[in-house]
């Protein structure tokens, strides 16, 4: 073993050796194969056989082995990145598992809800189409009133309103159903500024919104005539798409980096590969038509049967321990606030991953791993978001296409040349003022240097942490 570890084994080696000798290798093999992964910031497509092969016999009852990875399969012929497609399966099972599996912290308990919010720009990475290939799964239980989802503009009062009606929930085990007090829902919106309006941030719904993502099993609000509003084992997930313009409109400044953002997972791309003209030509074939029949049945089974209280597997406990210990601070002050709740958000995200899969209630290993190996990938391109939420709105728009000039010019551009293509947007001073705020407000995006004949040239900077890369000529 030391041998082959004193060679110079490249990161696929790594990963074929954990895929045929995963019961026989000794146990610090695996930590390198992740170490590796997380020093050359491996991407989805080359992991994601690692990630979303977590497969077991199938489950009595089940028709398939793991409901995301046949979700990442159904939607293979439909344009939007694999990330948008991964992490809308992830808020669907959320939203029909609810409050009725947990992890017991001690003195709270987590319940799989998550802020999901799919970035890109307008029509670039199909959003949308993302967003509505996962609401299919949902329809039937949501038409049946079994579970609970919100298309509408929101307000404080309508989001209480929604939340305070009763649910009906299929009990487990039994043929019956009964009506409960529970506060579950599912907010769900192709364009976030459909769901949150310009004042959300002033009216207290973000901060209604931050509140509720605890998931409390009560909840007050006093009104300023009515009295007091009363919530009861609340679980909310919300499930949104926008451009980095519309965000910024309903992210005010003072909401970014703790509060409401620090609990949104936000999954950036800039563009996908995927370029599929005719998709009909597929989701009219039997399979895929069978496929879609099997994951809706199979959602409706976990709805029904998994619920409980989940614990972990020895080597999970393990594992989970020796990772938190070694948890590093967050890089930037904005993302602090995420950073510190990452620990209970691996945990949620392995309930679910382990749900899809299974209904024995236990966390392994191998799906805690995967877990914080998507966020860990999720988390490579939100400092770049934070980065432009951090930024008045009068001025997000000149640093957006400032950035994107940028790229069309292969990665930098001389000051003469940039400030001829903006001329309609800023002066010298007002250039000078981003430019500013751009390279020294801890952002990091861009510099500036002596090119020859002293001319100033501006360049991107660590552009990937931004979900930008440089187009090479």
């Amino acid at each position: 073993m030391i041998d082959i570890l004193d060679k110079d084994i490249t990161l696929t080696d790594w990963i074929e050796i954990e895929k045929h000798f995963h019961h026989d290798i000794e146990r610090f093999v695996h930590d390198r194969i992740w170490a590796q992964a997380a020093q050359y910031g491996i991407n989805w497509d080359l992991c994601k056989d690692v990630v979303l092969g977590l497969k077991g016999e199938c489950s009595m009852g089940r028709s398939l082995r793991n409901w995301i990875e046949s979700y990442i399969e159904f939607t293979d012929k439909a344009e939007p990145p694999e990330s948008f497609h991964f992490w809308t399966a992830i808020s669907t099972l959320a939203t029909v598992l609810g409050r009725k599996i947990w992890f017991n912290r001690g003195h709270y308990k987590l319940y799989p809800n998550f802020y999901v919010i799919l970035i890109a720009g307008s029509a670039k990475c199909r959003k949308s189409t993302a967003l509505r290939m996962g609401y299919e799964m949902l329809d039937r239980l949501h038409r049946e009133q079994k579970i609970r989802i919100n298309k509408n503009k929101v307000t404080l009062q309508r989001l209480i309103q929604a939340l305070g009606q009763a649910a009906r929930i299929q009990l487990p085990g039994t043929t019956s159903e009964q009506v409960l007090k529970g506060s579950e829902c599912l907010l769900y919106a192709t364009e976030l500024t459909t769901l949150l309006h310009s004042n959300a941030h002033k009216d207290g719904l973000l901060a209604t919104l931050t509140d509720l993502y605890d998931c409390p099993d009560r909840w007050e609000n006093e009104t300023k005539t009515a009295g007091f509003d009363y919530l009861y084992n609340v679980c909310l997930n919300i499930l949104g798409a926008t451009t980095p313009e519309e965000l910024s409109a309903v992210m005010p400044i003072q909401a970014v980096g703790s509060g409401f953002t620090s609990r949104i997972i936000f999954v950036f791309q800039r563009t996908t590969t995927r370029c599929i003209p005719r998709p009909e030509l597929f989701y009219t074939l039997p399979e895929k038509k069978e496929l879609k029949d099997k994951l809706i049945t199979d959602i409706r089974y976990i709805y029904e049967n998994v619920s409980g209280e989940f614990s972990w597997s020895a080597d999970a406990a393990e594992y989970y321990d020796a990772w938190y210990g070694k948890l590093p601070e967050a890089e930037e002050e904005k993302m602090e606030g995420y950073i510190g709740r990452k620990h209970d958000t691996a945990i949620k995200l392995a309930m679910v991953m382990s749900a899809a899969i299974k209904d024995d209630l236990i966390i392994t290993k191998e799906i805690l791993r995967a877990a914080i190996y998507m966020l860990d990938e999720v988390e490579k391109f939100m400092s770049g978001v934070y980065t432009y939420l951090s930024n008045p709105s009068s001025m997000a728009g000149d640093i957006q296409w400032t950035i994107k000039q940028l790229i069309r010019a292969g990665g930098s551009m001389t000051h003469s040349n940039l400030m001829k293509k903006g001329w309609c947007r800023f002066n010298a001073q007002s250039f000078a003022l981003l430019i500013d705020t751009m390279g020294e407000n801890h952002m990091k995006i861009i510099r500036s240097l002596d090119g020859s004949h002293g001319k100033r040239i501006y360049s991107l900077i660590d552009p990937e942490q931004h979900g930008i890369v440089p187009r090479k000529e």
